[in-house]
This record gives structure tokens, sequence and C-alpha cells, in this order.
């Protein structure tokens, strides 16, 4: 398999939620939906497509963008 020249791979170590950054957008999700309680699973459904498509980019961004995978992308970029 070859990647595009654009897209670069940084794994983490296994076992670190802590590191991986989709963890904190559903800390936030979380947050943003604490005390719902939609009277079915197709309302809760939609109450967290509804919060998901409120994220601007420039929230995820915020959320997602540690300094360690930007710095470890620039790194593999000088490779």
């Amino acid at each position: 398999m070859s990647l595009p020249a654009n897209v670069r791979l940084v794994f983490t170590p296994p076992y670190t939620p802590e590191v991986n950054p989709m963890e904190r957008v559903w800390e936030d999700l979380d947050a943003r939906i604490a005390g719902a309680t939609p009277a079915t699973l197709d309302a809760l459904v939609d109450l967290l497509f509804a919060e998901l498509r409120a994220y601007t980019p420039a929230q995820l961004a915020s959320l997602t963008g540690y300094p360690f995978f930007k710095n470890a992308v620039y790194a593999l970029s000088s490779i």
C-alpha cells in the first residue's frame, strides 16, 4: 500500500487514549449532551448528529491539534 505524498502516518503508543485526538472530541461531545434525555434511540442519534454537525473546523482543530502530532508530521516531512 502506498500513501499519497501529503499523507503521513503517526503512530501512538498502544493503550494511551490520552494522546488520541478523538478521545478529546468524545469528551467534549459528552459534556455537550450531558443531562439530555432523548425519548428514543432515534432521538439520541439525531441529537448526536446535530451536535457533531455543530462543530466548526476551528473547534475540531483546537480539540485535536496536539503539538506533538504536528511536530511528528513536520519531522517526517524532512526525511
